[in-house]
């Protein structure tokens, strides 16, 4: 699933080739989640994911972001602030260094780019997911999701921040989806297709690589803050 662009302006330059994907985190361990989308047993499709719906193609951009609020972007972001681990993972293989402003400081624990924000240590580590911590990053464009605190995510917005939510990372479609939406939002819409590209190509040499293979029941455990367990309606669970 992807969200609809009408192409009213020129497309963004191309970006030359780029390195191997380092996946996003719902995704750090990618042969264990796509053993859970073979093995799993089906209870029925995850919902469908809310993503940002983009209206035009060139700058400004005007979006509707998971939240159903209307967000608009006047000129290419260049000082880009993550939310969480999971957006940074796909800033990583996007963007300049340069253009990220800061990252939750979780990246060096278990980030899917881990080796890349280890080789870039000078960009800004942030502790909470608090207004305070972020408004003296000056960010011209937040990326967040919908399960991070909506009163962080409005005082951004009232301080003229771009604030773009998405939904939470359910389902395969809504991985990719996420990524061309902000491959759409930060001018890279080629780098994005490429990324998407190589996801679906490394989900393919595995559910060969495993084809015939008995599908034994598992389970989906992560030590994030107090822990704890994926179950149905989950990208882990696909």
């Amino acid at each position: 699933m992807s969200s609809q662009i009408s192409e009213t302006h020129p497309k963004a330059q191309a970006r030359s080739p780029w390195s191997v994907l380092a996946w996003i985190l719902p995704l750090a361990l990618l042969g264990a989640v796509v053993f859970v989308v073979l093995a799993a047993l089906k209870n029925g499709p995850p919902p469908a994911p809310k993503l940002p719906e983009t209206v035009g193609h060139a700058y400004p951009l005007t979006l509707t972001g998971a939240d159903g609020r209307a967000v608009v972007i006047k000129a290419k972001p260049m000082r880009i602030l993550p939310g969480n681990s999971g957006m940074a993972d796909i800033l990583a293989e996007m963007v300049e260094p340069e253009r990220i402003v800061a990252v939750p400081f979780t990246v060096d624990q278990f980030a899917g780019a881990l080796e890349f924000f280890r080789s870039h240590p000078e960009i800004k580590r942030f502790e909470r997911f608090q207004a305070e911590q972020l408004l003296v990053l000056r960010p011209d464009l937040l990326l967040t999701n919908s399960f991070q605190e909506a009163t962080t995510t409005s005082i951004l917005e009232e301080h003229g921040i771009p604030v773009l939510k998405f939904d939470a990372f359910r389902s395969l479609d809504g991985i990719r989806g996420s990524i061309l939406t902000v491959g759409r939002v930060v001018g890279e819409e080629e780098r994005a297709a490429r990324m998407v590209a190589e996801f679906d190509a490394r989900l393919a040499a595995v559910e060969k690589a495993v084809a015939g293979r008995k599908k034994p029941r598992a389970m989906h455990y992560s030590r994030y803050e107090q822990g704890f367990a994926v179950g149905i309606g989950e990208s882990q669970d696909e």
